[in-house]
């Protein structure tokens, strides 16, 4: 039964890194798409929304493994936070993009 906890575990993680990759790799160094005049840069509220829900789906799995509720329920917490805070961050990216482009 643990085994199969740290296995999801595992898996959560993995799947996170490999969709976040791409993210991580635009955001620290400011790469282009390839699209012409498509600039994938990411703020700081993207970044950090998206680390808080990676901890908290991490967290919840946690819980999971140890039979806590309690921290199942922050987990989830942690990622509904995380994705609000990506969310300002896509928002704020929205408006500079539209700023710069006037």
């Amino acid at each position: 039964m643990a085994e199969s906890s740290v296995d999801a575990v595992k898996s959560v993680v993995a799947d996170s890194l490999c969709h976040r990759a791409p993210t991580v790799a635009a955001c620290t160094q400011g790469v282009s798409n390839g699209r012409e005049g498509i600039n994938m840069t990411i703020n700081k509220d993207q970044v950090k929304g998206e680390l808080k829900d990676l901890g908290g789906k991490i967290q919840e799995e946690a819980g999971k493994l140890i039979g806590s509720k309690e921290q199942q329920a922050k987990g989830l917490k942690h990622q509904a936070e995380g994705k609000l805070q990506k969310s300002v961050g896509d928002l704020k990216e929205a408006v500079t993009d539209a700023i710069t482009k006037a």
